[in-house]
């Protein structure tokens, strides 16, 4: 009998990485319990014959056996005290609070409003720090992290090109989802296996503090997705997708007719009521397995409770009452792909609207951290125990609803609710964890400050906004993180506080694309007089240059480009030249100011490995002027310059000589030169008096 249960339990082995026990699993158990009562006597048996024989040959050879376990038990307890203790009890804490900005800083200090901030610069130093180009939040803190610029890690733009497509693709990370076969004895079962590929080039000081046996404890840096093995605890940030495989896709339901116009940043669907009931569906991954892939959907009920002004959701079991305005909590969900093969996601309804149109906003779904189906922390269950010391949260790396503000589907007080809740989910992990904080380096991410300055940067100059103070309050509650952390903090622990970039208006919407058209570099088939987004139109037989991402433009070259037309070496320099030279000389004719700073050759800004990989140009805009988003797509509408009508009115992406970050440390430091974002972790290892065997562009501000 126990040679049986040996030879069923192998044949079933693999599939335990995919078995899943939920409440439906009860009913295949339980009818096989006959089966299950003899394998389990039979397995029984067979152990109580083994420990027989065991208790004899034990009783005999006492002595040497329990001096053998107890020279094993040095080796291993040995081993885990040179691991744990390596000799290192230096503390370095790092706030990374992306987006604060240097002229606001200086004058909320000046003015009183930051206490913390002014005890920490009197204390010990504050400077400005100069970012890199473009001066893009993934950009920007994978230079941070690598102590590189972005010729030597790869990063040039949140968005880059294929040149044998010209299509684009996002930096965070590259993910497919290709479907697997599993063989089960005689059955293929297909389930989906997310590949991840890494694109930062260069190691972070996660990885090279684990060289040098100094832990390290990373929280939601970007560009750290997919995590690496570090010497510590890392969860990854920015570059972490929804489980829809995208940044961050919501879904909109309304009994609203829809518009004709498209929808950026989420799925927008029409309802209908039956009475006071309304069915629909929620959308979960695809499902690439199947041909052609769908989304794989579970359906929900809503029943309107009118007089209440509340929602009553059914899904997967739930029973969810919801009032109008408001959030929420977690709302824990299982897709099914197969049999074998399940998701886990949670995600978060909000109520905006009963009467006259009926309108719910559902959050991304994100990847439950209590089971996630992609790897987003080291260790892999680490996701799972700050689920548990904390609660749930968002795992999302962009994890602010921005888009859906953009969109109209929320409204700036939903949107506020819902920044101010990540960045409570987030305050709880940073003082859990912080206080468990014993040596090494400790890094935390808040992209707070970023994401409310995009939308409430608009309302600072207008009087009787209820918005006004908004950033204000942003850099308030930053000061008020950085007074918890000074309260407990070890006297003798290094502190820095600092920001990626400074921030300004973003008034004027730039069509690259269409100035290039314009000025006879890029041409449309059929004497079209615009193109859709991934150049629909573009005839690339006579383009000598185009515009992704937000502000590189690339030479249609020959050679490297699909369809190049242009040759490399002086041809390539004479279009370069040209678009420099015009550029340059671009006025808004709405407000006669210059649009460009400066035109920026890639050999200018870029110095590394990969600067093949960069554009060839990247415009540095003046404040006040960016990028549009149908450039960052490949797109040439009619104009090529617009008033910018979205709530996205604050921004970063001008020439990165004009958005400085903020420095502070609570050491007296004498700055030989305005430090740079690259020259932070050398700065790090150099205070730590680690010599690391490698090359950093950057360099430490202080010996």
């Amino acid at each position: 009998m126990f040679r049986i249960f040996c030879i069923i339990y192998l044949f079933f082995y693999p599939l335990d990485a995919f078995a899943y026990i939920d409440p439906g699993s009860g009913l295949p158990f339980f009818s096989l319990t006959p089966l299950l009562i003899g394998i389990l006597m039979g397995f029984l048996g067979g152990f109580l014959l083994i420990f027989k024989w065991f208790f004899k040959f034990f009783r005999r050879y006492l002595l040497i056996i329990l001096l053998l376990l107890i020279i094993i038990a040095g080796i291993f307890l040995g081993g885990y005290i040179l691991n744990k203790n390596t000799g290192f009890s230096k503390k370095v804490v790092v706030l990374g609070m992306d987006a604060l900005d240097y002229g606001l800083m200086e004058r909320f200090i000046a003015e009183g409003e930051l206490p913390n901030f002014k005890k920490l610069k009197e204390k010990g130093s504050f400077s400005p720090l100069a970012t890199v180009m473009p001066p893009e939040s993934i950009v920007v803190w994978t230079s941070f992290a690598t102590g590189m610029n972005p010729g030597n890690h790869g990063i040039f733009d949140f968005i880059m090109r294929n040149p044998g497509t010209y299509l684009p693709y996002l930096s965070l990370s590259k993910i497919s989802r290709e479907p697997k076969i599993l063989k089960v004895g005689p059955f293929k079962i297909p389930i989906l296996e997310p590949k991840i590929t890494k694109t930062r080039k260069s190691p972070a000081f996660w990885e090279i503090a684990s060289k040098y046996k100094i832990p390290s404890y990373t929280y939601f840096c970007p560009g750290s997705f997919p995590p690496d093995k570090v010497l510590g605890k890392l969860i990854s940030g920015m570059g972490v997708p929804d489980i829809r495989g995208t940044m961050g896709t919501f879904s909109f339901y309304t009994t609203k007719a829809l518009e004709k116009d498209k929808y950026i940043g989420g799925m927008v669907f029409q309802v209908k009521r039956d009475g006071n009931i309304i069915n629909s569906f929620l959308h979960g991954p695809r499902n690439t397995a199947k041909k052609p892939a769908e989304d794989i959907k579970i359906p929900f009920k809503i029943t309107l409770q009118s007089k209440s002004e509340e929602i009553i959701i059914d899904i997967q079991n739930k029973h969810i009452i919801l009032s109008k305005g408001e959030w929420s909590s977690w709302i824990e969900l299982i897709f099914d792909v197969n049999a074998f093969n399940k998701v886990k996601g949670i995600c978060r309804l909000y109520l905006k609207s009963m009467n006259p149109n009926f309108e719910l906003y559902c959050s991304p779904v994100n990847i439950d951290p209590k089971c996630p189906f992609l790897p987003i922390s080291y260790p892999k269950n680490f996701s799972k125990k700050l689920a548990g010391k904390t609660k749930l949260f968002y795992t999302q790396g962009m994890p602010y609803d921005t888009w859906a503000l953009n969109e109209g589907r929320t409204n700036e007080d939903i949107f506020l609710e819902q920044a101010n809740i990540v960045l409570e989910e987030r305050a709880d992990i940073f003082r859990q964890e912080f206080l468990e904080f014993e040596d090494g380096i400790f890094f935390f991410y808040f992209e707070y400050p970023d994401s409310i300055q995009h939308m409430f940067w608009r309302f600072q100059n207008v009087e009787d906004s209820p918005y006004k103070n908004i950033v204000l309050e942003c850099y308030k509650k930053m000061d008020g993180i950085l007074g918890w952390v000074m309260a407990n903090i070890d006297e003798n622990a290094t502190l820095m506080v600092l920001s990626d970039h400074g921030f300004g208006d973003f008034k004027r919407s730039v069509h690259l694309n269409s100035w290039l058209r314009d000025n006879g570099l890029l041409c449309l088939k059929n004497n079209a007089t615009k193109s859709e987004e991934f150049f629909e139109s573009v005839d690339w037989q006579r383009t000598k240059a185009y515009a992704l991402g937000l502000g590189g433009i690339y030479i249609n070259q020959k050679g490297r480009e699909k369809e190049g037309i242009v040759l490399p070496g002086e041809e390539t320099e004479k279009v370069k030249k040209e678009i420099v030279e015009k550029l340059s000389r671009w006025h808004d004719p709405q407000t006669d100011k210059g649009i460009i700073k400066k035109v920026h050759k890639k050999q200018e800004v870029f110095n590394g490995k990969y600067n093949q990989n960069a554009p060839d140009l990247f415009v540095g805009f003046n404040k006040g002027f960016r990028a549009s988003w149908q450039t960052a797509l490949g797109a040439a509408p009619i104009s090529d310059i617009e008033n910018n009508t979205k709530a996205w009115q604050g921004d970063h992406i001008f020439d990165f000589s004009l958005v400085p970050g903020v420095f502070f440390i609570n050491q007296k430091i004498s700055f030989v030169k305005t430090p740079e974002i690259i020259d932070i972790i050398p700065t790090i290892f150099n205070m730590l008096g680690i010599k690391v065997k490698r090359e950093f562009d950057g360099c430490a501000i202080s010996d």
